[in-house]
């Protein structure tokens, strides 16, 4: 990684990061308070010297960024590395080391760095730039982490939506195929057995599987026999003695 084409300061979505920087050469801590201090990036800055006290220094507060040395007296510092997925980690790490070369940069991404940087004074000075642009592209990835994630639920709400309505037409469709087959209908009330062996109306029949309303009237022919029955008894009424 080189440090000209780091990009200018910007704003970031942690108004002060909280960083925690990992080193056993004070020197080199020494360096990078210095270039943070006089940055315009305002930062919280924490330092640990192994990585027992890093980790001491994390179950305190979270930080936003840790900048970790490679080799510290106690271990690796890939080791502060949260296990699982890089998008799924609590904070990100950048890694300083002594010793430039592809398999070091290699072995550290596979872990699960965000970045790795080769140690040197004009590194270390350039360190608020680092952090600001590991910052930036953190946000970024948590943002299409989140993003990610929201599409995945949508999509298991679609399905979810989609086996409903599924289940409704399959159901809609049996129902017809009811209505269309042979329907056991009662020769003198005309009630209809359901599949619950339930004898019902015609009209609750229809309109539970349906989305048929009844309106109740005559046809001609039955309001003919209406009139002539209505008819008869008001002539029998009046032929009644009174």
């Amino acid at each position: 990684m080189t440090t000209d084409t780091i990009p200018d300061l910007g704003s970031i979505q942690t108004a002060s990061p909280y960083i925690l920087i990992v080193d056993d050469a004070a020197g080199h801590i020494e360096l990078m308070r210095d270039a943070f201090a006089s940055s315009p990036l305002e930062t919280e800055i924490c330092t640990a010297a192994r990585i027992d006290e890093a980790r001491a220094r994390i179950s305190e507060r979270m930080p936003d960024l840790v900048i970790c040395d490679l080799l510290l007296p106690d271990g690796n510092g890939v080791d502060l590395l949260p296990a699982g997925e890089r998008e799924t980690a609590p904070y990100p790490i950048v890694i300083l080391t002594a010793h430039g070369g592809e398999h070091i940069a290699v072995e550290a991404m596979k872990a699960g760095a965000l970045d790795y940087v080769v140690k040197s004074n004009e590194a270390l000075a350039a360190m608020p730039r680092i952090a600001t642009r590991a910052l930036r592209q953190w946000e970024h990835m948590q943002a299409r982490h989140r993003a990610e994630g929201e599409i995945r639920r949508l999509n298991r709400e679609l399905e979810h939506r989609v086996l409903e309505r599924t289940a409704e037409l399959e159901h809609a469709l049996r129902e017809l195929k009811l209505l269309s087959g042979l329907l056991p209908i009662c020769s003198m009330c005309k009630k209809i057995r359901d599949t619950d062996d339930a004898w019902v109306e015609v009209e609750r029949y229809v309109s539970d599987r349906t989305d048929a309303e009844f309106s109740h009237g005559y046809c001609p022919d039955c309001a003919e026999r209406s009139l002539e029955e209505l008819s008869r008894d008001l002539r029998r009424h009046r032929a009644e003695p009174t």
